[in-house]
């Protein structure tokens, strides 16, 4: 299930934008021979359907405002924090390579600002693995979570 999610989930961004349903992009799936659980592929479907919402808000967002945030009480977490921050990370191996692409998150226990979001990540970016080795070009902010505190 997990290489079928992998492959669908860049497609349902595509689809979602397209303006296509979840029930026809579910039977092309099928038809092509690439599906997994309904239930969970509809789960899938609306995350990426909201983050594709977020990011056109995203866009008109200036340094100090708060993202809104999408609350989400169903989804287990392995990380404490209340706040979610999902960014694409345009990176650079080295000098001359062409950049590539990374996802990363940060978490927080208070709301960020954009600028509190990007200072966290140059903040963080060197204690990264990958960090390490490679230079932080660009990033972009893709998702804001919320999770409720019971």
């Amino acid at each position: 299930m997990a290489a079928e999610r992998g492959i669908l989930r860049p497609l349902m961004y595509k689809a979602i934008e397209q303006g296509t349903s979840f029930n026809a992009f579910y039977r092309s799936a099928k038809e092509h021979g690439i599906s997994y659980r309904r239930a969970d592929m509809l789960a899938d479907y609306a995350d990426a359907r909201n983050e594709v919402r977020q990011r056109e808000q995203f866009k008109s967002l200036t340094s100090g405002d708060y993202p809104e945030t999408i609350e989400i009480g169903t989804m287990k977490f392995t990380r404490p924090g209340a706040f979610y921050y999902k960014l694409r990370a345009e990176v650079i191996e080295m000098p001359g390579a062409k950049p590539t692409e990374r996802f990363v998150t940060v978490v927080s226990e208070e709301p960020l600002t954009v600028r509190g979001i990007m200072e966290q990540i140059a903040e963080k970016w060197p204690s990264f693995e990958y960090g390490r080795r490679e230079r932080l070009k660009t990033t972009t902010l893709v998702a804001a979570l919320h999770r409720p505190i019971p």
